[in-house]
């Protein structure tokens, strides 16, 4: 990884989530700064975050006021992540399973 991204904030969404949990147990170890959405305050899960040195973030907003909120943060859908990638590209080429 370079300098660089030592220097950035990534926002992970659904971080109490599979999904979410999988993007913050690959990124932590590698030096990453992270920022972990979540939905409500309910669970330990704040704390725990805050722990292991990840900032614990509880709102609800769109995209758009999340962008307004954390503007030194690179903030992606899935579905602007996938297109950037190329991935609606090779999607076309993909079938499903016959059967």
């Amino acid at each position: 990884m370079s300098g660089s991204n030592l220097d950035k904030i990534v926002l992970i969404s659904g971080a109490t989530g599979r999904q979410g949990g999988a993007v913050i147990r690959h990124m932590l170890p590698k030096g990453w700064k992270l920022r972990a959405l979540m939905r409500g305050a309910t669970s330990s899960a704040p704390a725990e975050f805050a722990r292991e040195g990840i900032e614990p973030v509880q709102l609800k907003a769109d995209i758009p006021e999340l962008r307004r909120r954390y503007p030194e943060v690179h903030l992606q859908t899935l579905e602007e992540w996938l297109r950037n990638e190329g991935w609606h590209k090779r999607a076309r080429h993909v079938r499903p399973p016959k059967g």
